[in-house]
């Protein structure tokens, strides 16, 4: 799964010797789609990570795939945990999101449905592309590190169990 393996901190001067002391910082998340499959279980797992790394987890989702059961054994994190229903494409929610001051957002926001990508790829278009150039440039004016989870459909199909990001590319939809 997913690790944070990497402590923020900001140092304070010691006033006894005048050496720099590491004070840990609180790391604010925002997941996108956090409310689907896959963004329960990162979610999950930061929260598991969070007794190493104090984290502010917040999740932005429209539910059109995710469900609030898939997020409701996290609702009793008050303290670290919150959930926004919202979408990544209503630029006026994510400008006023954004001032938060997120330290890192992880983009799991998307279409999930080959099906439905073909039959309506207008929407899809503006989902995952509008949507993530959304996202992308709150991120860049507020210099919020930016982890973007995708699919392997974009890859040919694998003839071996594993590929990496170098395996050749072949989306076969607008998926």
């Amino acid at each position: 799964m997913y690790r944070v393996d990497t402590e923020v901190h900001v140092g304070r001067r010691h006033q006894a010797n005048s050496r720099l002391v590491p004070e840990v910082y609180q790391v604010k998340v925002l997941v996108t789609g956090g409310a689907g499959f896959i963004g329960r279980w990162v979610i999950k797992q930061l929260l598991k990570e969070s007794i190493h790394v104090p984290l502010t987890i917040s999740v932005l989702d429209n539910l059109s795939n995710g469900s609030v059961k898939n997020i409701a054994e996290f609702e009793k994190e008050k303290e670290s945990f919150t959930f926004i229903h919202g979408d990544i494409r209503d630029r006026k929610l994510l400008r006023a999101l954004f001032k938060e001051g997120f330290d890192l957002l992880i983009h799991l926001a998307a279409s999930i449905s080959v099906d439905e990508s073909l039959q309506n790829p207008e929407e899809t278009f503006e989902n995952d592309v509008v949507g993530t150039f959304n996202l992308l440039e709150e991120a860049r004016k507020t210099n919020t590190r930016f982890i973007y989870v995708s699919t392997c459909m974009v890859y040919a199909r694998a003839e071996h169990k594993a590929i990496g990001e170098d395996y050749p590319l072949s989306p076969a939809s607008p998926y």
